[in-house]
């Protein structure tokens, strides 16, 4: 039970414990469920208590000549608050698929998500579009270049369809990495170009 006295960091503990976000939507492409933002706000609702309120803010800033999305998720009850900050780019070259309305939400939306991940300590480590997970994916392509030469001539080159449905994946505000679509993988230099257009990093 919170009370209105509690020291803030002491409720945001409790909320911290108590939230469930499960990961409900499903990526057709990378066959697995992923969270999104609106699973993040769901949980929270169920578990804020009613004198503190979860807001969050985003802005463009500029960071050595880049344009990035910094999101700021806050835990407050007005009197105290507790912020955690997260950043993501906008890429210009990704407009050509996308128009910019549509290339800075899908950037806000993936700010705001792990600026709320930050804040009340949600793991997306196992999730693809995370750096431990990219990271991992190159040190398994590393380790496996020499031994599994025929496994690489067996996997599928990438076409159309599938470059859709992650262009579809990206606008949500998710990412997509070529550490793992090489995983999975052959792609053209034509495909690859295209894969860069629509925010593939």
């Amino acid at each position: 039970m919170t009370t209105k006295k509690e020291n803030i960091y002491s409720v945001l503990s409790k909320v911290q414990k108590e939230l469930k976000a499960p990961k409900t939507q499903f990526n057709s492409f990378w066959n697995f469920y992923y969270r999104s933002l609106e699973d993040i706000f769901d949980g929270l609702k169920k578990v804020i208590p009613d004198w503190y309120v979860v807001r969050v803010e985003d802005e463009i800033v500029v960071v050595w000549d880049k344009l990035f999305i910094k999101a700021t998720a806050i835990f407050t009850n007005w009197e105290e608050e507790v912020k955690n900050i997260a950043f993501a780019q906008l890429l210009s070259w990704a407009w050509k698929k996308m128009d910019e309305a549509q290339a800075t939400g899908a950037s806000s939306s993936y700010a705001r998500k792990y600026a709320l991940n930050g804040l009340f300590m949600i793991d997306d480590v196992k999730d693809p579009d995370t750096d431990e997970h990219n990271k991992l994916a190159w040190a398994w392509k590393w380790n496996n270049t020499k031994t599994n030469t025929k496994e690489e001539d067996n996997k599928p080159w990438i076409n159309q369809e599938k470059i859709d449905k992650i262009e579809e994946y990206i606008k949500k505000g998710n990412e997509v990495k070529f550490a793992d679509l090489y995983k999975k993988y052959k792609i053209s230099k034509a495909n690859k170009a295209k894969l860069e257009k629509i925010g593939v990093k």
